[in-house]
């Protein structure tokens, strides 16, 4: 029945009713081509001559598009900007990142997404530690050129005269003698304080001098220089940071690289970069409404200078993976009216025994490699606060000055962030971080006799011209990454959220 159902729909009632006469298969072939001859179309036959040709069809052709043909865009291989060795589909991946990273307004919550993973196996950095060869770890992890012996040229260009220097000298050998005659009463055999040991005496005393020199100075200067009186000063301050670092892809195919080690943890695959978190506590920081001035331009020579080329595993230098959510803790508060690096000073006694040291010069190595960290960790921070990421780079240098004393030694310490693409190569990204250093300088040598003996001016001048440095406002937008109509939150409940929060209160 079936089989009469096909010929019907192919050859009609006819061939049908043959069927049902049970003739043979040939037969019916025979009898349809009889009755339905083929349909011949000779080649100088025009279509309306075709016997199936209808004057009255009418048929859906394609409308005319213009002159402009209207094409789907082409997707490019490459995202915008420059990805090095990271494969396409990878590079489109950070990059659709990035845009959904802008699409959330508020800086609160675009840390929460950036830090509410889960917890990822990091190299925990505390940036005072005694192995050798950190100076140059730090240098390539923070892509860091350093300057030695000098400061930038703006503290050249300052002046500090005759009559504010005379004022201020005697304030500060007079902090010097009573920080000296504390000591002396405290060592009292009458008098001992129970529940310090000599080494906590000594870092309390270290860190209370500090922050007197600071305010002497400070509150001398407000006369002449208004701004310092809007800085906010704040004592025992967190500063954390965390990034990748690239140039640690592997060289050969059994998945080693060049000193011979298998990937080291926390290995992106991606990115093929290590993930580093900083941590540290600060004595003393200051911050400004406004940003001090970058101390040179970007596209300096210096800014593409030569770094240390330090692509060995870590642990060859005594660093540590553990699992950890990513941080960034500027030294202060979220919304906060003083958001700006301005001066921060930091004391080696709490993190660094100096007695301990095998050798007396071991201690400038470890307050240089200090100053690269701290300062540069301070700043990334910063920059997320603004909106930057390691998705969004720096449209504008950011800058601050670091102090590393114990209030009889000074090492002093100018920093310019220019980059946060540390995660890419430096062949694609050659742009460098810049951070002047001064070696270490003693402000006296001793105390004797109710005397300061062997004071050295240029180290209090040289004080002094950090805080003569004024932030100056900016022409341009210092938040291109957030919305246009941004308040950051500032008012009593927030704050408190950020205090229970970070466990400041």
């Amino acid at each position: 029945m079936a089989a009469c159902m096909r010929l019907q729909q192919f050859a009609g009632k006819n061939a049908v009713q043959i069927c049902r006469r049970h003739l043979s298969g040939a037969k019916i072939r025979k009898k349809v081509r009889e009755r339905n001859p083929p349909t011949i179309i000779h080649k100088n036959t025009t279509m309306k001559e075709w016997p199936f040709y209808s004057a009255t069809a009418s048929f859906d052709y394609p409308k005319p598009q213009g002159d402009v043909a209207e094409y789907p865009p082409i997707k490019e291989r490459f995202p915008p900007g420059k990805w090095g060795c990271i494969p396409d589909r990878k590079a489109w991946v950070m990059y659709e990142k990035g845009k959904d990273l802008l699409d959330i307004p508020h800086v609160a919550e675009r840390l929460e997404e950036l830090c509410s993973k889960e917890q990822v196996i990091v190299y925990q950095l505390p940036l005072w530690q005694r192995e050798h060869g950190l100076v140059e770890f730090f240098q390539y992890i923070t892509k860091t050129h350093l300057v030695k012996g000098e400061l930038p040229d703006i503290y050249g260009s300052i002046e500090v005269d005759d009559e504010t220097f005379n004022f201020i000298k005697p304030l500060v050998l007079e902090v010097i003698l009573q920080e000296k005659a504390q000591v002396v009463q405290y060592g009292r055999p009458h008098q001992p304080i129970k529940h310090r040991t000599p080494l906590q005496e000594r870092i309390k005393r270290e860190e209370e001098s500090i922050r007197q020199i600071v305010n002497v100075i400070r509150t001398s200067l407000c006369r002449k220089k208004p701004h310092l009186m809007k800085l906010l000063q704040d004592k025992k301050v967190r500063i954390e940071a965390y990034w990748l670092r690239s140039g640690y892809e592997a060289i050969e195919d059994n998945g080693y690289f060049n000193t011979g080690f298998k990937h080291p943890k926390g290995f992106d695959q991606v990115t093929k970069a290590l993930k580093f978190q900083s941590s540290h506590t600060a004595n003393v920081v200051l911050t400004a409404e406004q940003p001090l001035p970058e101390f040179i331009s970007k596209e300096d020579p210096l800014c593409t200078e030569e770094i240390p080329q330090f692509r060995y595993n870590p642990m060859t230098v005594g660093q540590h993976t553990a699992p950890s959510k990513p941080r960034f803790v500027p030294g202060y508060h979220l919304g906060q009216a003083c958001e700006f690096a301005y001066l921060t000073i930091n004391t080696p006694g709490r993190e660094i025994d100096e007695a301990s040291l095998p050798h007396p010069d071991d201690m400038k190595t470890i307050t240089l490699q200090a100053g690269i960290g701290i300062s540069f960790s301070q700043l990334l921070a910063k920059a997320h606060y603004l909106g930057f990421s390691m998705y969004h780079n720096l449209t504008y240098p950011l800058t601050c000055q670091t102090i590393v004393g114990d209030g009889r030694r000074f090492s002093f310490f100018a920093y310019q962030l220019n980059t946060l693409e540390q995660w890419k190569s430096d062949e694609v990204i050659p742009q460098r971080n810049i951070c002047w250093a001064l070696d270490e300088l003693a402000l006296y040598d001793t105390v004797e006799d109710g005397e300061v003996k062997g004071f050295n001016d240029e180290v209090l001048k040289t004080l002094i011209k950090c805080f003569l440095i004024e932030p100056e406002e900016r022409e341009f937008n210092l938040r291109p990454y957030l919305p246009e109509d941004y308040e950051a939150p500032v008012n009593k409940k927030e704050y408190i959220a950020e205090e229970v929060k970070h466990g400041r209160n």
